[in-house]
């Protein structure tokens, strides 16, 4: 007894080769977010499905669901954050302000100024981007903190 193969059966086998390639290629280029912080109650806040709190018995709370985000910062005067840039998403909660977004990376400072990295254009200082970092104080002031020196041509 002879088996004899149909032309399709191999084109199907490679075909479904190829679909778990890209499968595992997607995998692996997703990664998470790296907006972690920790608040004066020691409540770790973090990115799973939405922004999710953990309390000190690892107890888990959804503060909203589905968000999305990689960079987070914690507002907890509730006083920068108001002038942050529109780029950034407000998710308000006991009085405090949490910011994330997917763009460029922010943090809030001790003295509760916001800082992040801008893009350098003085028609719009509060675009997100990557050329400076933004300080922007707690009255809603953008101002430049750090940009680069231009590289030099030779």
């Amino acid at each position: 007894m002879s088996i004899t193969m149909s032309p399709m059966r191999p084109a199907n086998v490679i075909l479904a080769l190829i679909c778990q390639f890209f499968l595992f290629i997607a995998i692996a280029v997703a990664h998470p977010s790296s907006g972690i912080l920790i608040d004066r109650k020691g409540h770790v806040y973090f990115f799973y499905r939405g922004l999710v709190r953990m309390d000190a018995t690892g107890g888990l709370t959804a503060i909203q669901e589905e968000t999305g985000g990689h960079w987070l910062a914690l507002d907890e005067k509730n006083v920068s954050s108001k002038a942050a840039p529109a780029a950034y998403k407000r998710v308000t909660m006991d009085g405090a302000t949490f910011l994330f977004g997917d763009g460029a990376p922010l943090t809030m400072g001790t003295d509760v100024n916001l800082f992040y990295a801008g893009s350098g254009s003085q028609e719009d200082p509060f675009s997100p981007g990557v050329k400076t970092v933004v300080k922007l104080t707690a009255p809603g002031s953008p101002c430049d903190f750090l940009t680069p020196a231009p590289a030099e041509v030779s």
